[in-house]
């Protein structure tokens, strides 16, 4: 994998119910985690006088990396350690591929945090 990304996972108390607790400002950060992100299609549009753009990011992870949806990539940078993408990412979903029922590797779909 030619990138490496440093993964935060917000880490939630369950209530007196199990019921998981509201989000808290308590992350729990794993750093370099090989990967390859990019960016598969990006559109902009027009709606009247405003501009939006729609990117489609998604990533492909190692199939025993520990990344979960819910999690955020504040940091994506090469073998040289160079930032590559600016800003946070969201992990929206995960699946895991195989290739002859043999699992190869998990791919991500991603998107810009606003917020």
């Amino acid at each position: 994998m030619t990138m490496r990304a440093s993964r935060r996972r917000n880490i939630t108390a369950n209530d007196d119910y199990g019921a998981p607790g509201a989000p808290s400002s308590t992350w729990e950060i794993v750093e370099s985690i090989p990967c390859l992100v990019y960016v598969n299609a990006k559109r902009e549009f027009e709606a009247g006088v405003k501009v939006g753009v729609v990117e489609e990011i998604k990533g492909i992870f190692r199939f025993d990396a520990d990344i979960e949806r819910g999690d955020q990539i504040y940091e994506l940078k090469d073998r040289r350690s160079r930032t590559v993408l600016d800003g946070i990412l969201d992990v929206d979903a995960v699946t895991p591929r195989t290739i002859e029922d043999c699992p190869s590797h998990r791919e991500a779909i991603l998107r810009r945090h606003h917020g």
